[in-house]
């Protein structure tokens, strides 16, 4: 058995295995992942881990900001909007974000004005999810 890069090649045997595990999610784009193979000695896949490109965020509000709260929301929406399509240009399609859980009502704002989705976090932190591509 050899380990090895994933290669374009891959590609069809990628698929099968997906379809043949059952997973509950949806099937990567395979062009865009990378990662690697183990093959047998006819170079057929038998197992592969592969990732794809997301960033994990973060933010911060310095102190002396001073604004309304609900100007502050606005400007962090502009924000928002800018860093996002940085992000889509750079071949993003994702952002992570762990959120202290002193931060909850933030939760419930990125959740709702932004479209964030939350995922289990350890130790109080809120995990959020966001697809951007």
């Amino acid at each position: 058995m050899l380990i090895r890069p994933i290669e374009p090649k891959d590609i069809p045997a990628l698929h099968q295995i997906y379809l043949d595990q059952g997973f509950d999610y949806a099937e990567p784009d395979w062009s865009k992942t990378i990662g690697g193979v183990l093959v047998d000695e006819f170079d057929q896949v038998q197992i592969f881990l592969v990732g794809r490109p997301t960033v994990e965020m973060y933010a911060g509000v310095s102190k002396q900001y001073s604004d309304a709260p609900g100007m502050k929301a606005e400007q962090f929406k502009r924000l928002d909007r800018a860093v996002v399509e940085q992000l889509r240009a750079k071949g993003y399609e994702d952002q992570h974000s762990w959120i202290p859980p002193k931060c909850r009502s933030f939760v419930r704002r990125l959740m709702k004005e932004l479209g964030w989705v939350r995922t289990d976090g350890e130790g109080g932190f809120v995990g959020l999810l966001r697809w951007i591509g």
